[in-house]
Parts: structure tokens; C-alpha cells; sequence
């Protein structure tokens, strides 16, 4: 019987993890050009690789949730995800991983994403630590 350990196992994936990241920046460089001039490339690897991090542990698994997940934290901070208008939708178990990008879009409002802006622009970030 053949058996795979899970260090060739990650071998296996990091060429498909590498292609995923690549084109996750790809992406931000081109649609948040502004935001993305503030990281050089491996800065903002790092920020990518830290943002589907994060996203995987809410249960997100999608491409385009990674990607939007990650445009977020350009926009909002790197820790949008705990300000509280939007942890409440992402921790809950209840919204599954391909539901919560999009239910996260369409229930907040115009007025809580500017109110996120404002407390990332003034580094509160709504009480995030």
C-alpha cells in the first residue's frame, strides 16, 4: 500500500499554493493599485499569505473568497475581519465558508463600511486590538 506523508503531501500542493498567491497579488496589483504600492512584492506575499490564512480558519476555501478576503484587508486593514459589524458573519458556524464573503457584502451597509474606514483611517478599527 502506498502511503503519503503529510511533508510530501505539502510538497504536492505548495506548486498550486504558489500559483494561487501569484495570482491573488496579480490581481491586487491590478484592482488596489493604490493600496497594494504600499507592499513591495514580498511584503505583499506575506500580507496574502496571512489574509487566506486567516480566511481558512472562518471556513473560507474558494479562490474568490481568498481574493476578496485579501482585497478587504487592503482596503480596511489586515484585521477588518474582528471589527465587530464583521466577525459576528464570519465566525458564525451557522454561514457556510462559500456563503460568508457574499452574505458579509450584501448584509453590511454602506454607512458600516465607512464607519470601518474611518476607525482603520483613525487605527481603531472598532475596538480591534
Amino acid at each position: 500500500m502506498l502511503m503519503i506523508r503529510s511533508a510530501q503531501l505539502k510538497q504536492l500542493e505548495l506548486p498550486q499554493w504558489e500559483a494561487l498567491e501569484r495570482e491573488i497579488i496579480v490581481c491586487l496589483r491590478e484592482e488596489f493599485t493604490a493600496a497594494a504600492s504600499d507592499y513591495d512584492d514580498c511584503s505583499l506575499a506575506g500580507f496574502v499569505n496571512r489574509a487566506v490564512g486567516t480566511a481558512r480558519k472562518y471556513g473560507l476555501r474558494r479562490q474568490v473568497d481568498f481574493l476578496s478576503f485579501a482585497a478587504l484587508g487592503l482596503s480596511y486593514g489586515e484585521n477588518f475581519h474582528l471589527h465587530p459589524t464583521l466577525s459576528w458573519i464570519l465566525a458564525d458556524p451557522g454561514v457556510p465558508g462559500d456563503r460568508k464573503i457574499p452574505f458579509l457584502l450584501s448584509e453590511t451597509l454602506p454607512s458600516q463600511w465607512e464607519q470601518i474606514a474611518r476607525d482603520a483611517a483613525a487605527g481603531r478599527r472598532g475596538l480591534i486590538p
